[in-house]
């Protein structure tokens, strides 16, 4: 049996689909069907039901799941352990959301480029919920995202901590003048929010909707860049975590507001998946992004 067939085997399983799987493999649908194929006449019996363009894991195909997913991952350190002296050259999958990739992964990704040239860097975003699903297909590499604590067996925690999640305003803004301020005062104005769909935001609501509140929201954005643009030309109050703003309030275009009766954080984490090999390029990155990781697995230095 070939790698490569084990290797598209274990993606159209994670997919549930022959096409998705080529799309990201880079073959041609036929290609994985052959390659399916070629696995299935070798032992000799089905590895999944075909239900039109949704495909499912037989009980065969279940057991050949775990086995194959050792083997495939047994290999990917022996390359690593054989190339452990060569540069590294391989690729990065990266998914996060929007307040991390515009704050922190900038400084991060730039000090990983100058160190790793040659390293084919790719970065999406989307919600947690979302990136923890694409993570379990096998879609990204590392997942670096801003929700609750998550934990389970499925995911390899590299970094775990706590931020933050503050109102801000411009210095100009009438509650940014007050030394206390009361919850209700803030959300009696009009609030920049992110996005429904992020974590915090829904944090936020699901707390006020628990104390019988509501909160006035006046602009909703993905971008975390928008709502800090106008909040510095004095445009209303919005609710952030404290690292995306930390240098606006040092430098003074900003204002935290000190609100006595409301405390908020949330966990900056990057997650890796514990069924898979961590590659080099991935143990590189954690070095740089993560260096606490250290204390979980064994660090590795690439030269």
């Amino acid at each position: 049996m070939e790698i490569r067939c084990m290797r598209t085997f274990l993606m159209v399983a994670d997919l549930g689909s022959f096409s998705k799987a080529a799309d990201v493999l880079g073959y041609t649908q036929s290609a994985v069907t052959v390659q399916i194929r070629q696995l299935e006449q070798e032992l000799g019996l089905p590895l999944f039901d075909r239900n039109g363009k949704c495909v499912t894991l037989t009980d065969v195909g279940r057991s050949f799941y775990d086995g194959t997913m050792q083997i495939v991952n047994e290999m990917d350190e022996l390359i690593d352990s054989t190339l452990s002296s060569k540069e590294l050259c391989g690729e990065l999958r990266i998914g996060t959301v929007e307040s991390v990739c515009s704050s922190i992964l900038p400084t991060v990704l730039t000090s990983f480029s100058k160190t790793y040239p040659k390293v084919r860097v790719s970065v999406e975003i989307g919600s947690p919920g979302e990136l923890l699903d694409q993570l379990d297909k096998n879609l990204f590499d590392a997942v670096y995202l801003l929700d609750q604590r998550i934990y389970g067996s499925k995911w390899t925690t590299i970094l775990a901590k706590p931020e933050e999640v503050i109102f801000v305003a411009s210095p100009n803004h009438p509650l940014a003048r007050q030394q206390r301020i009361t919850l209700d005062e803030v959300i009696a104005c009009p609030v920049m929010l992110t996005e429904a769909n992020v974590s915090y935001r829904r944090a936020l609501e699901n707390y006020l909707a628990a104390e019988g509140k509501d909160i006035r929201t006046h602009l909703s954005s993905a971008s975390t860049d928008l709502i800090l643009k106008i909040l510095c030309l004095g445009g209303g109050v919005s609710f952030l975590p404290e690292f995306t703003v930390r240098n606006m309030v040092t430098c003074g275009s900003l204002k935290v507001l000190n609100i006595t009766d409301f405390h908020f954080r949330i966990w900056r984490q990057i997650l890796c998946s514990s069924r898979r090999h961590i590659s080099r390029e991935m143990q590189a990155f954690f070095d740089i992004a993560a260096p606490e990781w250290q204390n979980l697995l064994t660090n590795k230095t690439y030269e």
